[in-house]
């Protein structure tokens, strides 16, 4: 199993548009498993998504739903970037779930 974890001066240089975002590091635990079929990868999304959505400031904190979104949508560019798997990338770009409140270019069937 592996875990992933963003130093905050890297995570703080890949989210320009997220001034609002914690500058602590953001982890992700992920396995080799979870890239066996669609479902782990897809499954592995949300857990970016989700790990985005905790890392990020919320709609109160920043009045602006349009930078909440920015942030997890360049934190969960991040990750993908980062764990660099064929498979989740593709999926990823696929947009194959449903979207998350007011954005359309995020996805997460879990909102």
């Amino acid at each position: 199993m592996k875990k992933l974890a963003i130093p905050s001066l890297v995570a703080a240089c890949m989210m320009s548009a997220t001034a609002f975002a914690d500058p602590n590091s953001y982890s992700l635990v992920y396995s080799k498993a979870d890239f066996a079929d669609q479902n782990g990868v897809a499954e592995l999304h949300r857990k970016i998504v989700r790990t985005a959505r905790q890392h990020c400031p919320n709609y109160f904190t920043t009045r602006s739903l349009a930078d909440v979104n920015a942030c997890v949508r360049e934190v969960v560019d991040d990750l993908v970037q980062v764990i660099d798997n064929d498979s989740l990338t593709a999926y990823a770009q696929g947009e194959t779930a449903l979207r998350i409140a007011g954005d359309p270019s995020l996805t997460d069937d879990r909102s």
